[in-house]
């Protein structure tokens, strides 16, 4: 009996850790594209590079889904600049907060 009570704990935890996994991959997925408002544009790529835009210039950036947190790094000059934001989508609406509690909302172009 102890034996089939720690085999369903086993499964029960497999099953858990491969839902959390595809939720990583689906997020990742959803944000596939160019998401933009007046100021800024992120585009996502499904390999983790990208581009953002501000102000008329464009940098090179790469970036990964952790959980619910999404890290972004973009080269300015030659120096790496690591940011992390929760992220929320609605609809065609993606909602980034930065550690600072700024919050950016983004449309899916």
């Amino acid at each position: 009996m102890k034996t089939l009570r720690i085999m369903s704990l086993a499964l029960v935890l497999v099953l858990a850790l491969g839902f959390c996994a595809s939720c990583g991959a689906i997020a990742k997925n959803k944000l596939v594209g160019t998401w933009e408002n007046d100021l800024v544009s992120y585009t996502f790529e499904k390999d983790g590079t990208g581009k953002y835009k501000a102000l008329g210039i464009s940098v090179d950036m790469t970036y990964k889904i952790d959980g619910e947190e999404l890290w972004v790094t973009r080269k300015v000059l030659g120096v790496s600049v690591d940011e992390s934001y929760t992220y929320k989508f609605m609809d065609d609406q993606l909602k980034l907060t930065s550690s600072d509690g700024t919050e950016v909302i983004l449309t899916k172009k």
